[in-house]
């Protein structure tokens, strides 16, 4: 089975986004975004719980998460949605608690990014989604190629093991003189 991977990030398409949050707060994440003219559909939750429930039923392009909810905290928050999202969202963590070493800690944990609910700015909210998503889609495709690159060599592992001599080059410029191969050697180059 091919693995998943989602559409390509066109941000004039309108992206799915989650807010776990307060409801303040929430309200602020969205005028931030529609000062920025952020293209979205909005779905919000004010609890964990209410975000997970969320997650089982929809695919989102962002997850923005607050660090501390009435039902969980930070890392917690973070295991907590990754057990839900099949789709892999990015998860981008807004608290107004600004502290490095927790900033680590979330993104360590599977966090995209960490941004400080203090003087929060539209400009670098939406800035940080577009790269999220970016970045998880670059991810995805990362995936996928080496999930196809498995799978190739283990469709042509039987044909190399029958070859008296094979090569195999991958990933480097190098000059083979044909000539010199032994008769029924097998040659792969791959094609860029």
């Amino acid at each position: 089975m091919t693995p998943d991977v989602t559409r390509t990030e066109n941000m004039e398409d309108s992206l799915n986004i989650l807010i776990i949050d307060d409801e303040v707060d929430r309200i602020n994440v969205r005028h931030l975004l529609e000062d920025e003219e952020v293209n979205a559909i909005i779905h919000e939750a004010s609890n964990c719980a209410s975000g997970r429930e969320k997650i089982k039923l929809n695919k989102f392009d962002c997850i923005l998460i607050d660090y501390k909810l009435p039902d969980a905290t930070g890392v917690e928050v973070l295991e907590k949605i990754r057990e839900e999202d099949q789709n892999d969202s990015p998860l981008i963590l807004l608290t107004g608690m600004g502290d490095e070493e927790l900033a680590t800690e979330v993104m360590k944990k599977g966090a995209s990014d960490y941004l400080s609910k203090n003087n929060l700015k539209g400009e670098t909210l939406a800035r940080s989604i577009r790269n999220a998503i970016q970045v998880r889609s670059f991810e995805k495709r990362c995936w996928r190629q080496n999930w196809l690159c498995l799978k190739v060599r283990n469709r042509i592992a039987p044909l190399l093991k029958r070859c008296r001599m094979s090569y195999f080059v991958w990933g480097r410029t190098r000059e083979l003189n044909l000539s010199t191969l032994p008769s029924g050697s097998l040659v792969l180059i791959p094609m860029n």
